[in-house]
């Protein structure tokens, strides 16, 4: 039988931080066209992360500022241009209209422009947000009046960093950036399991953690420090042998998702720490608005995100003025831990270079150190000069450097981060900038990597700093894995990493996709590398697989629906691929999530906290103020039974009971026919089926009893 495997080459695996567009946000008026593009900001944000696998689930809610210059009685529209890492699913979006919480309907995208264009004509409220291309966003929501704020929360799932060790997750604070004051308040709270995750941390933070206050069992929440876009959450890497593989049950074919570290799967030696030596110059003038302090920051702050204290670095610049040091400087004459206490000091240290080029001397000095300090390690070069782009002077410096290295090539790896000031070449039919020809060579015969911010469209620097710094010496092999079950076999498989050819065993190998069958979830894995060859084959049962809810078929969806939306190059293939992102609820290229009010048809979602809450806390109500239920078995397999003690004076009648899924959908109405009892004691049997009679996937569900004197919550939990 022919099986169909999808293999998407996402970038994010690779660089979670290729943000390709610069954020915005502004506010305009529909009507006045000289009150266009006018900058905003943002009040308050709250961040809220759970950690599901492959990909990290992140709520992002905004408060957006009214402000001063919007007159009484007038209205404005709020736009918000953002870009999210390659690979990211939109899943949901909320507005708020005044104390209630509308959840967006999403539909295709050009009945939503319609319906909000006509809506902000008649100056009622909107929001609509929609895909574009390279992982860009727009946010519209309208009116914003004057003296008031207006909040939205967009749902999203971003694809992780995974190690051996640790499940790092990129927050989304580029995005605060756009905000023209800067964000009062922003919060991280994170919800997982601690005996799965472990506690969470953050990287990416220069000097002392901020504290964490844990709001529940499995609820943590800190303060982030303001000015830095470069903080990631961290986590532990719930690996076994290696693997990690989570399944979720469904009326159809199952979905599952599986994590690999080929080199602990094979139990290959570990792979040393990392060696690098960061050599940076600086030439002001040479990139646009950035000044040496920020560039200087920004390595810093990617080196304390990516290095662990089992890596090592050194930092050499052209010169060091206060010390008298006219010849390349050198933190350390030695090779120094990555600890972020010694990354502090090296750039304190060094940060008194001047703006001038000396990069023979540089590139000479750094190939000396690392031959004299063991002969392992890899050159960063960050640089914005141009003084060797001509060929005349760049080959005889290439020629000098080899005959430096010898028989041992020294990887050297250059960001070319000059914007302007540059001189042009043409050598034969080709056009070089400033240093380009000599750097394109230079990485060539070295085996580097060559980013130019100039050749890529002047992407945000920090993007190409990140590239830098992840950048890792691989450990190569041949590689070949296949996932099945017992009885049965996996299909429409989404990989992430090479599953079957050179494979670099330090970098993790991810899949989603579907089963069919009965029994164990089985791997079997081939490799060779330097002429060994090993065999290994796991059997994954019940007691080994984790249980995931509802978010591994998003993650399944979203990358069928990229498949869709690549494929859509006639009106019924676009018609496929809206069909399908309405289904699963995914935001697609040719397809909106609309939020409406109520008097417009807008659904407000009971069970979407508007407290910044996105899983409600269950109350612990008196008689006085609520009913007293509890829910047994909890969890519950194929049913559980719900007691109820209503309030003196309250009878179902007075009530309803509704069910919703984790994501605020609501999947069942209960009647009062179906409670059983007298007085104010009654009794809910729950068979864990939809409205529809179709049994509901494992997961958080929660029970929602609406009563005159106000509405409670009851946190259900479903496993198989």
């Amino acid at each position: 039988m022919k099986k169909t495997i999808f293999t998407l080459a996402f970038a994010a695996f690779a660089s979670l931080g290729m943000l390709h567009a610069q954020t915005e946000l502004t506010v305009n008026h529909p009507q006045q066209w000289w009150f266009w593009n006018e900058p905003s900001s943002i009040e308050e944000a709250l961040i809220r992360v759970t950690p599901h696998g492959i990909y990290t689930e992140v709520g992002l809610f905004l408060t957006f500022d009214s402000p001063d210059f919007i007159p009484e009685g007038d209205s404005f529209e709020i736009v918000l241009k953002f870009s999210l890492p390659q690979g990211a699913l939109v899943v949901d979006s909320w507005l708020w209209v005044g104390e209630d919480v509308v959840r967006a309907s999403i539909t295709d995208r050009w009945t939503a422009s319609a319906i909000y264009e006509g809506i902000v004509d008649r100056r009622q409220d909107p929001s609509i947000l929609t895909k574009m291309d390279d992982g860009r966003y727009l946010l519209k929501i309208y009116p914003l009046v004057a003296d008031e704020n207006r909040k939205v929360k967009i749902t999203y799932l971003v694809p992780a960093q995974w190690s051996a060790e640790e499940v790092i997750t990129t927050l989304p604070l580029h995005i605060l950036d756009a905000s023209e004051l800067p964000v009062q308040q922003v919060k991280l709270r994170v919800q997982t399991d601690p005996a799965l995750w472990g506690q969470p941390r953050l990287k990416g933070i220069s000097g002392q953690q901020p504290a964490w206050t844990e709001l529940a069992e499995d609820i943590w929440e800190t303060t982030l420090p303001s000015g830095n876009s470069n903080i990631k959450l961290a986590v532990d890497a719930p690996l076994h042998e290696g693997v990690f593989v989570s399944t979720l049950p469904a009326e159809g074919p199952d979905y599952y998702q599986m994590v690999v570290i080929p080199e602990v799967m094979f139990n290959l030696e570990a792979s040393a720490g990392q060696k690098k030596l960061i050599a940076i110059e600086f030439v002001n003038g040479n990139s646009g608005q950035l000044t040496k302090a920020a560039m200087l920051s920004e390595v810093k702050a990617q080196m304390l995100s990516t290095f662990s204290p089992n890596d090592y670095f050194n930092i050499v610049v052209t010169d060091h003025l206060a010390t008298g040091q006219f010849t390349p400087y050198f933190f350390r004459d030695h090779w120094v831990s990555a600890h972020p206490d010694s990354i502090e000091a090296a750039f304190a240290a060094i940060s008194g270079f001047s703006s001038t080029s000396n990069l023979p001397g540089m590139l000479s000095e750094g190939i000396s150190f690392i031959q004299n300090n063991g002969g392992q390690g890899e050159l960063l070069l960050f640089a914005n000069s141009s003084q060797i782009g001509h060929f005349s002077t760049a080959n005889p410096l290439i020629e000098a450097i080899q005959a430096l290295m010898d028989d041992q090539v020294i990887p050297i790896h250059v960001l070319d981060f000059q914007l302007n000031s540059f001189t042009g070449y043409w050598l034969g039919n080709n056009y070089f900038r400033g240093n380009q020809y000599f750097y394109s060579n230079l990485t060539r015969v070295c085996g580097g990597s060559y980013f130019s911010q100039m050749l890529q469209c002047c992407a945000p620097f920090q993007n190409f700093v990140q590239q830098m710094v992840e950048l890792e010496t691989p450990s190569q092999g041949i590689i070949d894995i296949h996932t099945s079950l017992e009885n049965g076999f996996s299909f429409q498989r989404f990989d992430f990493g090479i599953t079957s050819g050179t494979a670099d065993f330090n970098k993790p190998i991810l899949q989603v996709g579907r089963l069919q069958g009965t029994g164990a979830f089985q791997i079997e894995a081939n490799m060779e590398q330097n002429g060994v060859f090993q065999s290994n084959e796991m059997l994954f049962t019940e007691d080994l697989l984790i249980q995931a809810d509802t978010m591994l078929r998003e993650m399944w969806a979203g990358n069928q629906l990229a498949v869709l939306d690549y494929q859509a190059n006639s009106n019924a293939n676009v018609l496929a691929a809206v069909e399908f992102s309405i289904a699963e609820r995914v935001l697609g290229k040719y397809t909106a999530f609309l939020c409406l009010e109520p008097s417009l048809g807008g659904e407000i979602c009971d069970a979407c906290d508007d407290d910044e809450e996105v899983v409600p806390v269950e109350p612990e109500p008196t008689l006085a103020e609520g009913p007293v239920w509890t829910a047994f078995p909890n969890p519950f397999s194929d049913q559980v039974r719900v007691d109820i003690t209503l309030s003196e004076g309250l009878q179902p009648k007075d009530c309803s009971l509704s069910l919703f899924d984790a994501t605020g959908r609501k999947i069942r109405q209960f009647q009062t026919t179906d409670l059983s009892g007298a007085g104010q004691d009654w009794q809910l049997i729950w068979d864990a089926r939809d409205e529809s009679g179709v049994s509901v996937p494992p997961g958080v569900y929660f029970l929602v009893l609406s009563t005159p004197n106000g509405q409670y919550h009851l946190k259900l939990v479903c496993v198989r």
